[in-house]
């Protein structure tokens, strides 16, 4: 939890009035009313836009006219904030969404001159699919990725998504300024199959999932760099590759269970809709699955009044890699690894004030988008309550462990594996002990100020001997607090946007710290650090 220095109003106030409106100052004089004029604009061309929700702190709202303008009448003397909102373009909060804070700024009343409110127009990828002899391809998802920082992991989620029409067209709108790759995923997800023949054999050919301009991972795929107002035209040449049956048994099979059968690729999606599966035999065949790595699952599902008695699903997972056709794979149902997840809870508080859990996520190395994850003690009464992994499918994971009420993760571990600096590798047939997670309540705490008067901005918390521990908290204001933090050293750093920064990753953080502040921090220290606002090093002279 984040709150201001004891001289300030607590944080949580000054959060809500960041992300909405601060309340109008108390007028001076009752009597003193007074016009707020104004007019909206496009950031990029200076031109007036019409049709703008503007509004004020004071909860006034109005359209803007054609000319822009707008003008509110009988105001009281006071600061307030005035924003704008419309279809098609982005306001300061709509640009901090993807990690950056922002603020409203303030207007005074009266003023000395009429208030400029910009509004930043969306981007825009358009163009068109075709196939290798010129044609256009309907039914191709086409999905515009940003690359962005989710607990201190670089991720690629997606900000919008379209099918092209019976014409190959697509067009993907609002879209903020950023770097975006452009996935093309085939039509029916891998439904159709073309043979070609070559010296008396034949080989299966299919569309399968690329990047522009045609990488089949995002590692050799280009960043497409949308600026606000901007139209990129893109056009694709959608080739078809060579693609594989991948074939197996599932064991036990159960005529009276829906067996479900999907293949996940590493970015989190399936990759093929016309799997043949019989329930009778627990057979499955996947044609037209481009090379690539995969996990693989199965799951039998309950139907009808077996659902109450066996309420959780068999599943079975099993990573492969494809580069020819696979037959043969036997997946076991339920015979998965399981981990189990135990909480040492050594905080000092009272039992009856917090639900004492922790959550616990494991993150796949090759497919971070398939995360299992689970809270721990069970709740107090709870029947069937999950206490462990299952089902999980040999590989290397990443561990993470959040408290869900004040406290912090003092320990994690796995056996001799030290869970906050180390992956946890499961291997084939391996019965790994459970992850022990310890509690305490015997926190530190940092508050952090800018010297230069109110600003935005984002402060991290940086942990070089537990890089997993490391943070990032919003600075609205000019300062803030965190709370709840493990006692050890870190390194301190503020930056105006640090939405795409890997903070847990020390390759990453290695060139920042120059510039950072060390502070050492023991059990229930409150330390308090002035700072100033840092540019990324590929900025600095």
């Amino acid at each position: 939890m984040l709150r201001r220095l004891p001289a300030r109003p607590p944080l949580v106030t000054l959060f809500a009035m960041a992300l909405w409106f601060p309340p109008c100052a108390v007028a001076q004089s009752a009597s003193d009313r007074f016009d707020l004029r104004g007019k909206v604009i496009n950031s990029v061309t200076g031109e007036p836009v019409n049709g703008a929700l503007v509004q004020l702190s004071a909860n006034q709202t109005q359209f803007s006219h054609s000319d822009g303008s707008f003008v509110f009448t009988d105001l009281p003397r006071g600061q307030l904030s005035v924003v704008a909102r419309k279809p098609g373009f982005f306001n300061e909060q709509d640009l901090g969404r993807w990690g950056q804070p922002t603020l409203f700024p303030q207007i005074a009343v009266p003023g000395k001159a009429d208030v400029v409110v910009k509004l930043v127009p969306e981007g825009v990828l358009f163009g068109q699919v075709k196939d290798e002899i010129g044609e256009p391809l309907d039914g191709v998802a086409v999905r515009a990725q940003r690359r962005q920082v989710a607990d201190g992991r670089s991720e690629l989620q997606s900000a919008g998504e379209t099918t092209t029409d019976d014409e190959g067209n697509f067009r993907i709108a609002e879209l903020l300024p950023g770097n975006y790759y452009l996935a093309f995923l085939p039509p029916n997800r891998g439904g159709r199959i073309f043979t070609t023949s070559q010296r008396k054999s034949h080989v299966e050919e299919g569309y399968g999932a690329q990047f522009y301009p045609g990488a089949s991972d995002v590692s050799s795929a280009v960043a497409l760099a949308i600026h606000a107002g901007a139209q990129l035209e893109i056009n694709h040449t959608y080739a078809r590759q060579r693609v594989f049956e991948v074939a197996g048994i599932v064991r036990p099979v159960n005529p009276e269970k829906f067996l479900n059968i999907i293949l996940i690729n590493s970015f989190g999606g399936s990759v093929q809709s016309d799997t043949r599966v019989n329930p009778k035999t627990g057979e499955f065949q996947i044609p037209a699955v481009p090379a690539g790595t995969y996990l693989l699952s199965a799951t039998a599902i309950a139907r009808g009044p077996e659902q109450d008695s066996d309420f959780r699903p068999a599943m079975a997972t099993l990573p492969i890699h494809v580069n020819a056709d696979l037959r043969g794979l036997v997946l076991n149902l339920a015979s998965g690894i399981a981990v189990a997840a135990q909480l040492r809870d050594e905080t000092e508080r009272n039992p009856g004030r917090y639900n004492v859990q922790v959550s616990v996520n494991l993150v796949p190395r090759d497919f971070p988008n398939s995360v299992s994850g689970l809270a721990i003690p069970p709740p107090p009464g709870a029947l069937r309550y999950p206490t462990r992994f299952e089902n999980l499918a040999p590989g290397i994971y990443t561990v993470e462990a959040s408290p869900m009420a004040p406290g912090y993760v003092a320990s994690l571990r796995c056996g001799s594996v030290d869970l906050l600096r180390d992956d946890l590798t499961i291997a084939p047939g391996s019965a790994p002990p459970p992850i022990e997670v310890t509690l305490r309540s015997d926190s530190a705490q940092i508050t952090v100020t800018l010297p230069n008067g109110p600003s935005a901005a984002t402060l991290v918390v940086y942990s070089q001997e537990y890089p997993r521990r490391s943070i990032l908290a919003p600075i609205y204001y000019g300062n803030t607090s965190v709370q709840n933090l493990a006692p050890g050293a870190y390194q301190l750093l503020a930056l105006r946007d640090a939405s795409e920064l890997e903070y847990r990753n020390p390759a990453v953080m290695e060139k920042y710290l120059a510039h950072a502040i060390p502070v050492t921090l023991q059990p229930g220290d409150k330390a308090a650090v002035r700072l100033e606002i840092e540019e990324p090093p590929e900025s600095r002279p």
